[in-house]
C-alpha cells in the first residue's frame, strides 16, 4: 500500500524533530476508484456501520499485515469496490494508505459477505 503524501510528510516532520509521533487507530474503508485521486467511498453503502477498525501484527522487516479479519458483514447495498484504504478515523479523518484490489473491481450486491481474512491486507515501508 502506498502512503499518502500528508502521512509521508508527517513522518519526515517527526524525523526532523518538528512534530511528535501521535498514535492512531486505523480504520479500513472501501472505495470505487482511487481514494487519493477522487475515488468515491462506498463503505457506508455496503455496511451502514461504516469503516471497520483494523489491527496489524508486529512489523517485521518493514512489513505487516492485518492480524484479525476485517468484516463488513453482509452487504446492505450494491456498490463497486476497486480500492481499500486506511484512515485515521471512523469518519472523515486523514487518508493514510491505499491499494487497488488484487483482482480488480468487485461488484458487491446486497447479501454478499464482505470480508478481508487475516493477512489479506498488508503494508510495507521501504
Amino acid at each position: 500500500m502506498p502512503f499518502s503524501s500528508d502521512f509521508r510528510d508527517g513522518i519526515c516532520d517527526v524525523i526532523a524533530g518538528n512534530a511528535n509521533l501521535n498514535l492512531i487507530t486505523p480504520y479500513c474503508a472501501l472505495f470505487n476508484g482511487n481514494p487519493s485521486s477522487g475515488g468515491s467511498e462506498v463503505t457506508s453503502t455496503i455496511d451502514s456501520a461504516g469503516r471497520q477498525a483494523i489491527s496489524f501484527d508486529t512489523p517485521s522487516g518493514g512489513d505487516m499485515a492485518n492480524d484479525v479479519a476485517v468484516d463488513f458483514g453482509i452487504a446492505e447495498g450494491n456498490a463497486t469496490v476497486s480500492y481499500v484504504a486506511i484512515y485515521d478515523a471512523a469518519t472523515m479523518g486523514n487518508l493514510i494508505a491505499w491499494a487497488a484490489l488484487a483482482g480488480g473491481s468487485e461488484a458487491v450486491v446486497i447479501g454478499n459477505a464482505v470480508r478481508f481474512n487475516i493477512g489479506d491486507l498488508s503494508v510495507s515501508v521501504d
